[in-house]
């Protein structure tokens, strides 16, 4: 540290970082920093301590991070992510290297922040799972969808988390989000009145799916618990189907071997849909709430909700309508032969009670 330190003029400065230091320094171009950095490397090189007759010698990897633009305006938390991540780059290329963060950097830097907002989350108690009725046409059946939400840390209002599942799904980080769904779903199943519910359907992510872990850990869960297994939907959306059909498939075969069931999810939206739902082993579809919109007033959603009902019918597969917001919607819906509706009409969903 006394050698680093020696190298820097009186307004820079010097920190501990865990086992790396954080150097700040103010040069008059992007070349003298980078001149910097490789001299700091030569230095540490230069080193050598003599053990028991024999030289030791040292190296040293460098992460360089580019602060061009006004220091009050700089986020000093994705600075310190970035160089990070340069030194991390120098030392995965050999060590006694200089890494420069650059244009592949902000998507793992934006990884880790979106990883450590769960994270957050979850240690706070901030997520939490809404219910949502779905209402039986002509029977006693009672089921529902549990929906993620995130309680604001003063008021413990809930509101969806777009904004997260998307930036999850875009860095990396939604199959550590998935898993708490499915731990959570188990524990609320056992616990709470979502127990009195026949069928009780979750949402897990096209790219958690594909994942090998992610299925061995569902059947695993599964497995211990096959009492709540029953209970359980996995509802999938039709555009993760137009991915690897084989993972979708053994993905489904594991929940479906485990006791639980699975749900197409906006069923119709989809150019493919038709065609692959012969070979998926489903036992429920969603019709996406966009037709259900426009039922009454469009005739091609008119039509597409009529297809996904006959399709369903003569594969021997229960249907749902989800985001039904109007009786007439509703009453068109029964007349088609709907099994199952869903939406603000029926019931607005509310958090679970624990």
């Amino acid at each position: 540290a006394e050698l680093l330190d020696a190298r820097l003029h009186p307004t820079e400065g010097l920190t501990r970082s865990g086992e790396a230091m954080i150097m700040w320094v103010a040069r008059p171009s992007i070349e003298a920093i980078d001149d910097f950095a490789h001299d700091l490397v030569e230095m540490v090189r230069s080193l050598a301590f003599d053990i028991d007759g024999e030289q030791i010698a040292l190296t040293a990897s460098v992460g360089v991070l580019h602060l061009t633009d006004d220091l009050g305006s700089t986020d000093f938390r994705r600075a310190r992510a970035a160089v990070g991540d340069a030194l991390q780059l120098a030392v995965e290329r050999g060590g006694d290297q200089v890494a420069v963060a650059n244009e592949g950097a902000p998507d793992r830097i934006e990884r880790m922040f979106e990883i450590d907002r769960l994270q957050g989350y979850i240690d706070n108690s901030q997520l939490a799972l809404a219910y949502q009725e779905i209402v039986s046409v002509g029977t006693a059946t009672r089921c529902c969808e549990l929906l993620l939400r995130i309680l604001d840390p003063v008021t413990g209002q809930p509101r969806p988390p777009v904004d997260l599942i998307s930036a999850l799904e875009r860095y990396g980080g939604i199959t550590k989000l998935d898993t708490w769904v499915v731990d959570e779903a188990l524990r609320l199943t056992q616990t709470t009145e979502l127990g009195d519910y026949d069928h009780v359907c979750l949402n897990v992510s096209a790219r958690s799916i594909g994942k090998a872990d992610f299925v061995e850990y569902v059947a695993m869960r599964l497995a211990e618990a096959p009492h709540l297994a029953t209970k359980l939907c996995f509802e999938i959306t039709e555009t993760a189907t137009f991915g690897d059909l084989d993972t979708i498939s053994e993905f489904m075969s594991t929940v479906i071997d485990g006791g639980a069931a699975i749900a197409l999810d906006d069923f119709g939206a989809g150019a493919t849909s038709f065609a692959k739902f012969s070979t998926l082993p489903i036992q429920k579809v969603k019709i996406d709430g966009q037709f259900v919109a426009g039922c009454l007033n469009e005739p091609v959603d008119r039509a597409i909700v009529l297809a996904c009902v006959n399709i369903a019918r003569a594969r021997g597969v229960t249907t749902v309508a989800e985001a039904v917001e109007t009786d007439e919607q509703q009453q068109f819906l029964i007349d088609s032969g709907v099994d199952f509706l869903q939406g603000y009409l029926l019931h607005r969903p509310e958090l679970v009670t624990t």
